[in-house]
């Protein structure tokens, strides 16, 4: 049997976790033997391909660097390959698209050739805007549905993420939805007897993005409290953009606006870094479709706070310290214990790497070939 991915997410995704969710797959499908292929002369500028798969960037038409209008060109490029590795297919196979363009389904009828969509969040349906010609929301919407609709078998990347799609398309809980976990890339960096690091002093890490439903605003008049009992302590933000000017008004009011950092990272290694050398993570977001970022915290020792929403629950478990989504008290009472209790930090970051034991892209990966295998195909 064979299994083909496709062009999508490598074409849009420089970085992001859905192109890394299926590069890693694919990996491990290889080192396992597997038959799982990538469309052929493929266009793309994606690290992970690179770096997992030996798939060096591919510049269109040998145009070196970013370009207005590049994204979409090695989108519509990728169609074109990918359909020429899908007629390219012989005997068994299973065709897993990467993204929610429905190019292929004709194609597919017509080879008789099975396939699998992933689900990886409903974050389009519960935060997007409604109005097709203002977003691009729509569009992933019903490319989503059409493809859930139509799909042999459905991936969902959480028990949270399939009820919800579920509860958003009922018609949808007849069809086959598996749950198959994600996986952690991040390794605990290798400290020496006088370790590196990338900032100085006592922190609170929050990773990426701060606008809309990840809740950043909500937290800072918790932090706010906690970082003026504690001046000699930092909120360090990495990951996403330069504070706007409504977050530097924000921090002025708490009076922490020296006590607010932006801090950049080049690489894992910084990455695992930032994360080993925080008193503990915070994420605070009112929904996530698996919440990678948990992972990463566990398994560089970094105690973790969770807001109580969407999937944190199911994939921390006992593992983290939660409190009620966008609840100040909650969010500093529970901050100022893991702040100053020693051992329940050490006790966290123990619990952190025993949850980890329960996931894995090997995990994840046999999974998705049993699933793949059992569609009976022939």
């Amino acid at each position: 049997m064979q299994v083909l991915y496709d062009h999508q997410a490598f074409a849009f995704q420089k970085y992001g976790g859905i192109s890394r969710y299926h590069a890693k797959i694919i990996q491990e499908l290889r080192q396992k033997g597997m038959a799982a292929h990538l469309p052929e002369d493929m266009y793309h500028a994606n690290v992970y391909l690179d770096q997992y798969l030996d798939k060096n960037p591919n510049p269109i038409f040998g145009i070196q660097g970013d370009f207005k209008g590049k994204k979409l060109l090695q989108f519509v490029l990728g169609r074109k390959f990918s359909m020429r590795s899908i007629d390219k297919l012989n005997g068994s196979a299973v065709f897993h698209p990467t993204y929610y363009d429905p190019y292929f389904l004709t194609k597919l009828e017509k080879r008789k050739l099975p396939f699998v969509i992933t689900v990886h969040d409903l974050t389009h349906e519960k935060f997007g805007l409604r109005t097709p010609m203002l977003s691009i929301d729509y569009y992933v919407r019903k490319g989503q549905r059409l493809l859930c609709e139509r799909a042999d078998a459905i991936v969902c990347v959480s028990q949270n993420t399939k009820n919800d799609l579920i509860s958003l398309y009922p018609e949808l809980a007849s069809k086959r939805i598996e749950v198959i976990y994600h996986g952690n890339t991040l390794q605990l960096p290798q400290l020496t007897d006088n370790p590196s690091s990338i900032f100085t002093g006592d922190y609170i890490l929050y990773l990426g993005s701060r606008s809309g439903y990840k809740n950043f605003r909500s937290i800072i008049p918790a932090m706010g409290r906690l970082l003026r009992e504690n001046r000699d302590l930092h909120l360090l933000c990495s990951g996403g953009p330069e504070f706007t000017e409504e977050e530097m008004a924000l921090f002025e009011k708490e009076n922490i606006q020296h006590q607010v950092k932006r801090q950049l990272f080049k690489n894992d290694h910084e990455l695992a870094l930032l994360y080993n050398q925080a008193l503990f993570f915070i994420f605070p977001s009112a929904y996530e479709g698996f919440g990678i970022p948990i992972l990463e915290a566990f398994a560089c020792e970094c105690p973790v706070l969770l807001s109580n929403s969407s999937c944190f629950p199911e994939i921390a478990q006992g593992a983290a310290i939660f409190f009620e989504e966008n609840d100040s008290d909650s969010c500093y009472e529970q901050a100022k214990l893991l702040l100053h209790n020693n051992g329940l930090r050490a006790e966290m970051k123990a619990k952190g790497k025993e949850r980890l034991q329960d996931f894995s892209w090997e995990k994840s990966a046999s999974e998705h070939w049993a699933l793949y295998d059992s569609l009976n195909i022939g």
